[in-house]
């Protein structure tokens, strides 16, 4: 009786293990795949004006022909029912019109191994009014990073709002930029004194004029090289902020920990309010105002300073000022109070002989000549806070230049 079970059990299992091979093999063979494509030319007359409205992720590309637009798709599931679009182009009132609208959705999303749509607008070289990208929804089109390639083209207004990840190149003339995308990566030139704002990048490289600069939302790094004096604002969670060159005003807004560096050539006002981090300031910094909850602060002005807030009670605080400043009026408030038990806890060491005077409390200043730059430090207990010489001649001129003491 126990071989007859199992024999029956044996058999039992070995077809079981063929019928699973055998629905794998149906699910295999059952497997449609659905393709579609389009391609349309567009009218040299309505080129000055770009408009893309889409369904499904965008792409640009350079051609040494005339512009088009193609539509492709490839769809592969089990299900008979696929997600279908219309790429539609109209001309008129010089602009072109591009839109990808769907025209069939899924019910479930089963069973699919494949689902690749795409939009690629293929420009030649050529100077535009105006290019006007927008691409939003929340489909799973599996093309991947994306890359909007605009180095070939002078644009008056640039504006994308996309929430897919992409990779952004421009390089040329423009006076507006306006681009918001979930992640992803832009690489920009502009030769022209541009108005520019983005929100959402993970990783921007910014060269050549501004006029204006707005961020937000930078993960990782913004690094920026402005030709022109560059009124910027930003406001970011995280990551590594790099200025070098022509700047006007400086606004910078961190709520993670923040490696910072600005260097200005030009007369500039510098405002910083971060959680953690590091804060490297360089140049003709004339008002300074930093509030770091924790980190160091070096300061390296090139010009006489009106006056330097430093607050929160950062770390290491570092202010080199120049050899010619005609006075100094520190006050420390320390998170401390000063005790006869602690005569060394805390110390100002400087470069310019310092009037140290008890104010009440916590609270100490120090004076040096006419006391005309003003200078408020909140700081930690045991750091201590330098006031030395850089060496450098000053000069608040009307060419806004500091020049170098060899």
């Amino acid at each position: 009786m126990k071989k007859w079970i199992i024999i029956l059990s044996a058999i039992m299992i070995l077809g079981a293990a063929s019928s699973g091979a055998l629905a794998g093999h149906i699910y295999y063979k059952e497997m449609k795949t659905y393709e579609d494509y389009d391609k349309q030319e567009l009218e040299m007359s309505g080129l000055e004006n770009i408009y893309i409205d889409s369904a499904v992720k965008v792409s640009v590309q350079p051609t040494d022909g005339p512009a088009y637009v193609e539509f492709s798709q490839k769809f592969t599931s089990i299900i008979d029912k696929v997600p279908t679009y219309e790429l539609q182009v109209e001309s008129r009132e010089q602009a072109a019109y591009i839109t990808v609208k769907q025209t069939a959705e899924l019910d479930l999303m089963i069973g699919i191994q494949e689902n690749r749509t795409l939009c690629t607008l293929y420009l030649p070289r050529m100077a535009l009014d105006k290019l006007s990208i927008k691409n939003l929804g929340n489909y799973n089109q599996g093309v991947g990073d994306l890359e909007l390639d605009l180095r070939h083209n002078d644009i008056k207004e640039l504006f994308i709002h996309t929430n897919r990840r992409q990779t952004i190149y421009i390089d040329g003339s423009y006076e507006k930029v306006d681009i918001t995308q979930q992640g992803g990566r832009i690489e920009m030139h502009s030769k022209l004194p541009v108005d520019l704002k983005i929100a959402g990048s993970e990783e921007c490289q910014l060269t050549g004029a501004y006029s204006k600069i707005k961020v937000q939302g930078i993960q990782q790094l913004l690094d920026i090289s402005s030709e022109l004096p560059a009124e910027v604002w930003i406001e970011t969670g995280h990551g590594s902020v790099k200025l070098n060159g022509s700047y006007k005003q400086v606004d910078i807004k961190g709520h993670g920990y923040m490696d910072i560096g600005v260097k200005s050539n030009t007369l500039c006002q510098v405002s910083i309010d971060s959680g953690q981090g590091k804060v490297k300031l360089e140049g003709a910094l004339q008002l300074v105002a930093v509030k770091l909850d924790g980190g160091d602060i070096e300061l390296n002005t090139t010009v006489i300073p009106k006056r330097i807030d430093i607050l929160g009670g950062s770390g290491s605080t570092r202010l080199m000022l120049p050899n010619n400043i005609t006075g100094i009026d520190l006050t420390d408030n320390s998170r401390i109070y000063y005790e006869d038990n602690f005569p060394n806890e805390k110390k100002v060491i400087s470069d310019y002989v310092l009037e140290n005077t008890l104010a009440s409390g916590n609270i100490r200043r120090y004076m040096y000549g006419d006391a005309s730059t003003k200078i408020f430090v909140e700081s930690n207990q045991y750091n201590d806070i330098y006031i030395l010489n850089n060496g450098y001649v000053s000069h608040i001129v009307e060419t806004q230049e500091a020049v170098q003491v060899q």
